[in-house]
């Protein structure tokens, strides 16, 4: 009861003080300069801005606004939030058309948003609406992974005028296409699974995928502060950008340092610096805008070098025995 009180009260709170509508959220988008006619891909966790009157609607009305019909909004519809080997172990049907998105209720009224389309991958659909929608999705569950270079992932990390936008999120799924550019150890399970999956038009089909190994692949080897011995450990979305003046704040925190590789605690303000990301506060968060191609461009050769370097240690039996990070 008392924790139920608490959040009553919290959103009061943010009502009152962290409220948002449909103008404060279009003119972040303007501030952080998201194009009209760019293609957007959306990670979104709303609760931590405050209170977005209107909603989820409030989110995607504004973002269609602002690339307009000649630009294409994306989000993630994954079916499940955890293990999509777990998820396909009960033997699911996705269909393309009705199996709900599990990674957030922004995703899931996206998904049903009119004119939005899904691609049909088993585990990793992304949703997409607006020009060069149904190009960015075509084929999705044809691809030996899901975040190959014939993916919307990787149609994106190609395009020039492609952004991710993170409602004070890190980026998340564009980054395990990095990782298969950079040839990332032990990042796939051995072998293909098979789904089951009914497409657009009804269709029942058999489609094989492979999937990504647990825990493995959100940890990335990286210098110790010393500059010799074991690697130190950093999450994988940390390495990649600190996207959040928050998630500065709680990887004080955590039990991993990260002072072995400049990089990390510089890429932030080396990207900004080159016109490649952006930021502004709205409600008590922060929403952030990338360019993939120059961003991927920039971390795709590090990641290699430092993948080659630190090779051994990401076989499977020294991971086991070695004291990562709590992911978070």
């Amino acid at each position: 009861m008392l924790s139920n009180f608490r959040k009553v009260l919290g959103r009061r709170f943010d009502q009152a003080f962290h409220s948002i509508d449909f103008r404060s959220f279009r003119a972040a988008l303007d501030r952080v300069g998201l194009p009209r006619g760019s293609t957007v891909c959306v990670h979104s966790a709303l609760g931590s801005l405050g209170f977005v009157e209107g909603g989820p609607r409030t989110i995607i009305e504004a973002l269609i606004d602002a690339v307009g019909r000649e630009g294409c909004v994306a989000m993630p519809s994954y079916p499940t939030l955890g293990s999509m080997a777990k998820y396909l172990d009960t033997n699911p049907v996705f269909d393309v058309r009705h199996t709900p998105s599990k990674v957030g209720s922004l995703t899931e009224l996206f998904r049903t948003w009119p004119g939005a389309l899904r691609s049909a991958h088993p585990t990793n659909p992304l949703a997409a609406w607006g020009d060069g929608a149904e190009e960015l999705l075509r084929d999705h569950e044809c691809s030996p992974t899901p975040y190959g270079d014939e993916t919307p992932f990787g149609r994106m990390a190609r395009m020039d005028s492609s952004y991710i936008l993170m409602i004070e999120t890190p980026i998340l799924s564009l980054l395990h296409h990095l990782q298969e550019r950079a040839n990332f150890p032990n990042y796939l399970l051995p072998g293909e699974r098979e789904a089951r999956i009914i497409d657009w038009e009804g269709r029942r089909r058999i489609v094989r995928t492979r999937l990504l190994r647990p825990k493995i692949p959100y940890y990335i080897a990286i210098p110790p502060q010393s500059g010799q011995g074991d690697p130190d450990w950093a999450i994988l979305h940390d390495f990649a950008l600190i996207a959040t003046r928050t998630r500065e704040k709680e990887i004080r925190h955590m039990k991993y340092r990260l002072g072995g590789w400049k990089p990390i605690a510089e890429r932030r303000a080396a990207l900004a610096n080159a016109g490649h990301f952006a930021s502004t506060r709205l409600g008590k968060g922060e929403v952030a805008l990338l360019r993939v191609k120059p961003f991927m461009e920039i971390v795709t050769p590090e990641l290699e070098a430092l993948v080659e370097r630190f090779r051994p240690c990401y076989e499977l039996e020294r991971l086991e025995k070695i004291d990562l990070p709590v992911y978070s």
